[in-house]
């Protein structure tokens, strides 16, 4: 994938413009598909760890660890700066007009920019350790567990820095390889360290954990330079002298991009803890106990919503990839190839969400009943299942606005949708009548807004032509086949079964299947979207062959 990037050491950009443009065209989804698998394994390995860690330490012992996960999360997003997605996205710029010098200078800066913030804002922790104990955790327990996470910021901002790199390049495979090491390490080291320190106490074991965490980074980090020297003895990039006034003016060309986006982050955070603290207070308005509205919350944050967002790991892939896509294309000045991008993110963002709202709407209390035994969060569920598809929506736009150097597009209607959604939280949880439902509502309106306001800025950018009948009409019709079938099979199974696990499972199955084949057969997919699939696209196609011909 990066072999190409060697060959205009001396000069010959059109040459590179070339090669970067045939295998982005290919690349920028089957990087995304990378970076699902990756996902994927990452989510089934840390839902096992949840279960062991929790089995191991209990709950007093996760809540000391999640007392200070927010802050160091926060210390995170402060020595990054957004700097690593505009990384990506100036990386894709500079490759499409064949300027390697200039995606040195980029790395190179962005580099020393993080390892030096990311240095400044670890001190900063340390020494103010102090100050946090005294006036932000409330658990004086806490104190080793927060020390033993802050070289971790230092660790992650380094890291990013090659993450931007090749995300720009359209090269997902060293992300999502260092991804995968990262979340192995930490989850064995942090299993091992918690069992093996928690006869000394259990703010000891939740130092275990902590440890494991800053490990696991730490591995990742090793992975991300192996995978960069490997590269630079390969294919290096050309060396360039350093120059302050250029590095200043490169740090403030990238701010333009990675302050909207960090702006974004930190709105999104101010807004679940206002909903942490509206939501149980306008319950209790609406007539719920202080007990029943804790239940009911819970219900809703960490069961509902939980379940509502996995789709997201596709569109979030796709995000990541989308914004040195399209910025490689704005880069080129080539309308073809931005329009064809775009239509393609929101085509396969629609082919998610879809078949999501089909599964949370008919299935929600089956769901929540198998994975949290709770099938009254089901309610919750199918509320959110509308919203589900404005916020794989989100996500794809945001990136693409971001790509095409709008970022401050994103955060507008961000901030436009988090009032929106503070004035539905306070008027319709207040309700007697809805309750948790109004809140629910109220987190739809916001994805509404956000997903509308954003799509509009992204069809203005290709003219508002859409060919409507592949891109929705076709997998429209698909889901409701799939609804069909998902109904129709989970209520013979479950009568003939008395089994809401071999009802569920099947029917989801058959669904799925069923609606795969009708894509197939609406011309809504393709071979060449099957050969995208990382290690399995060709066999089923073959398979497809044979079945069909």
């Amino acid at each position: 994938m990066i072999g190409f990037l060697h060959t205009n050491v001396n000069g010959n950009k059109l040459s590179i413009r070339k090669d970067v443009a045939s295998l982005a065209r290919t690349s920028f989804v089957y990087g995304a598909a990378i970076l699902v698998a990756a996902s994927l394994f990452n989510r089934i390995v840390g839902f096992t760890y949840q279960i062991l860690i929790i089995d191991l330490i209990g709950a007093k012992g996760i809540g000391l660890v999640n007392m200070v996960l927010p802050m160091y999360i926060l210390a995170v997003v402060l020595a990054t700066l957004g700097i690593p997605l505009a990384v990506s996205k100036f990386v894709a710029g500079e490759l499409a007009r064949g300027d390697l010098s200039r995606v040195s200078i980029i790395f190179r800066t962005s580099l020393m920019f993080l390892t030096a913030s990311g240095l400044l804002i670890s001190m900063v922790l340390y020494w103010g350790t102090p100050f946090l104990m005294d006036h932000i955790f409330i658990n004086p327990l806490v104190e080793k567990a927060f020390l033993a996470l802050i070289p971790g910021v230092f660790i992650v901002s380094v890291c990013s820095a090659f993450r931007g790199l090749f995300q720009g390049l359209l090269h997902m495979t060293p992300t999502a390889l260092s991804q995968v090491i990262e979340q192995t390490v930490r989850v064995t080291t942090a299993l091992a360290l918690a069992s093996y320190l928690l006869p000394r106490g259990i703010e000891y074991a939740a130092v275990g954990v902590s440890t494991g965490l800053i490990l696991g980074e730490l591995a990742g980090l090793i992975a991300m330079i192996i995978i960069f020297l490997r590269h630079q003895r390969q294919h290096p990039l050309p060396q360039v002298t350093f120059s302050l006034p250029r590095g200043i003016d490169l740090l403030r060309s990238m701010f333009s991009v990675s302050v909207p986006v960090t702006l974004s982050r930190i709105v999104a955070t101010i807004l679940l803890s206002l909903e942490a603290s509206i939501i149980p207070k306008r319950l209790l308005v609406a007539g719920y106990t202080m007990e029943q509205a804790t239940i009911i919350y819970g219900q809703l944050t960490g069961m509902a919503i939980n379940i509502m967002v996995l789709p997201g790991i596709v569109t979030n892939a796709l995000a990541t990839t989308l914004v040195p896509a399209i910025s490689e294309a704005v880069a080129q000045q080539n309308q073809s190839i931005l329009r064809s991008r775009i239509i393609e993110a929101l085509r396969l963002t629609l082919l998610v969400a879809l078949p999501s709202f089909v599964t949370f709407f008919l299935l929600p209390s089956q769901i929540t009943g198998l994975l949290f035994h709770n099938p009254e969060a089901g309610v919750l569920l199918q509320v959110l299942s509308f919203g589900g598809v404005f916020y794989y929506l989100q996500q794809t736009t945001n990136s693409i606005l971001v790509g095409h150097g709008l970022a401050k597009i994103p955060l507008r209607n961000l901030v436009i949708a988090s009032l929106l959604e503070i004035i539905g939280l306070f008027y319709l949880t207040g309700s007697p009548a809805l309750g948790i439902k109004g809140a629910a509502y109220a987190v739809n309106i916001s994805f509404f807004v956000v997903a509308i306001l954003n799509l509009a800025a992204v069809l203005k950018l290709i003219g508002w032509k859409l060919e409507i009948r592949n891109l929705l009409l076709m997998p429209m019709l698909s889901a409701g086949v799939m609804a069909v079938v998902m109904h129709y099979s989970y209520q013979y199974i479950f009568y003939l079964s008395k089994s809401n696990l071999l009802a569920t499972v099947t029917s989801l199955n058959a669904s799925f299947i069923t609606y795969f084949i009708a894509l197939f057969f609406t011309g809504a997919i393709g071979y060449q979207d099957i050969r995208r699939i990382p290690g399995v696209g060709g066999r089923i196609i073959s398979l497809l062959q044979k079945i069909f011909k």
